[in-house]
């Protein structure tokens, strides 16, 4: 146990740090860059990230998959070369048609190209990532993971500095926080491949079919995921100007500081969950830990919306309206990260085509009520969609898991207070009513505590046997 403790600690680090210098840049950001700018640069990262996720087929995750059968030295020159090759025609295609990529960002630069660019950066530092979690490399994981984030934060300073405060330079600031950490992950990754004693005893062939077999359907449901992730800020860019985009992005990067909490959680969770799968009580520990996560992510959420408006101070006040964006951004990661545990019988009973079905639903709902509530609402109209729909998301992958694996204990307390959090958000987007505000958060807070006290019996059990 002290040594699980141990590796969570050291790869948890990584995500804490990075998470941290990501909400400290935040205010630099919104103060050197107008909203214009800065809604300019997020939209081209979002995109950006879908076409990384598809030209890298799910094979990061092909290679966890086979890293025990395979020489890993021999898995990853296979995998680099179909994730080259796929770079390859995917630039193609972004070539091709460079007119109306160019177009889609305001033709200011040649998008294209830094388009390509950026695949080719951030999957070579995804598989210097996945190669350092299976070599169980958790200091170094979270030394690179934090540099990455240093480093692309120091080089945006070094170029507003020095040039001029453009959305350009987050881009190429993207690029180089990628590049160099991943340089250096190389250098000592190869040292750590080369040194491992079993490669002889481990198979020295694997077929492109089998990686692509178990990589490509990942690869959907992750695409899918990303595009529900960022087809809010897409679908903005037709309806609203680039200063509104920036508002509602900003916003964004406030309700997306819970992702600290969730990258943390999701370093552990599987492996864990799959581990504790043998154990005869391993239905009560999976409650025990949905209750918990449930309580921190919903005690957080609370106090992100109910001092929605200190942050105005830390955005400047070009900002200052996004402050009402907040609270139903804030739904986003809240039940996203709650979504992974309640889903866990989807997993574990290898029912993954019921993800990409859930996904699909989803980012069909949404697209749908983002352009309904955008041209009635604005910028509060897509909050308000993003909200809602990972509201479905939650909701759906609770009660499909549930199906599979009925392991969550006081469902209709739990169900109550996930509405009661929508409802609060909901409201503090049109009102700012202390009286109102406090009633929702007395409800609250007593119905985590009804939900703690129906399952004080196992969760002291479970502190005593120091499980």
């Amino acid at each position: 146990m002290l040594n699980f403790l141990k590796k969570l600690l050291s790869f948890s680090i990584g995500s804490f740090g990075s998470g941290i210098i990501a909400f400290v840049s935040i205010p630099f950001l919104t103060r050197v860059l107008s909203p214009e700018e800065y809604g300019s640069g997020m939209l081209f990262i979002s995109v950006a990230m879908v076409f990384s996720n598809i030209s890298i087929l799910g094979l990061d995750q092909s290679y966890a998959r086979f890293y025990d059968r395979i020489n890993p030295r021999i898995l990853l020159k296979k995998i680099s070369f179909i994730t080259f090759f796929s770079i390859i025609v995917l630039s193609l295609i972004v070539i091709i048609n460079k007119s109306f990529i160019n177009s889609f960002f305001n033709n200011k630069y040649e998008y294209a190209y830094l388009l390509i660019l950026f695949m080719f950066t951030q999957n070579l530092f995804r598989y210097t990532l996945v190669i350092l979690r299976m070599e169980q490399k958790g200091y170094l994981f979270s030394l690179l993971y934090i540099g990455q984030r240093l480093t692309e934060l120091i080089f945006l300073v070094i170029f507003i500095s020095l040039f001029s405060a453009i959305h350009l330079y987050m881009i190429f600031s993207s690029i180089l926080g990628f590049i160099l950490p991943s340089i250096i992950g190389i250098f000592i990754l190869n040292q750590l491949i080369t040194k491992r004693s079993e490669l002889s005893i481990l198979e020295t062939s694997v077929e492109s079919k089998s990686l692509l077999k178990f990589g490509v359907p990942l690869m959907m449901s992750t695409v899918l995921i990303t595009i529900l992730l960022n087809i809010d800020k897409v679908i903005l860019s037709f309806f609203v100007s680039n200063f509104e985009l920036g508002i509602y992005t900003s916003a964004l990067q406030i309700a997306l500081s819970l992702n600290i909490i969730q990258s943390a959680f999701n370093s552990f969770w599987v492996p864990y969950a799959y581990t504790v799968s043998q154990e005869e009580n391993f239905k009560e520990k999976f409650n025990i830990i949905n209750i918990f996560l449930t309580l921190i992510m919903v005690v957080v959420a609370i106090i992100l919306i109910h001092f929605k408006g200190a942050f105005s101070i830390l955005l400047g006040k070009e900002f200052k309206d996004s402050i009402n964006l907040i609270p139903m951004l804030v739904l986003m990661p809240v039940f996203y990260t709650l979504s992974e545990t309640v889903s866990i019988g989807i997993n574990l009973y290898k029912k993954s085509y019921l993800h990409l079905r859930i996904s699909l639903f989803v980012l069909i709902f949404q697209t749908i009520i983002l352009v309904i509530l955008i041209k009635n609402f604005n910028t509060l109209g897509a909050s308000i969609s993003v909200g809602s729909s990972f509201l479905l998301l939650y909701v759906l992958r609770l009660f499909t898991g549930q199906k599979h694996l009925n392991f969550i204990k006081n469902t209709k307390i739990l169900f109550t207070i996930i509405i009661t959090l929508y409802s609060y958000a909901l409201v503090e987007s049109f009102y700012d009513n202390a009286i109102i505000s406090i009633m929702f958060i007395v409800f609250m807070l007593f119905m985590l505590f009804i939900l703690l006290k129906k399952n004080t019996k196992f969760i002291t059990s479970q502190f005593r046997r120091k499980v």
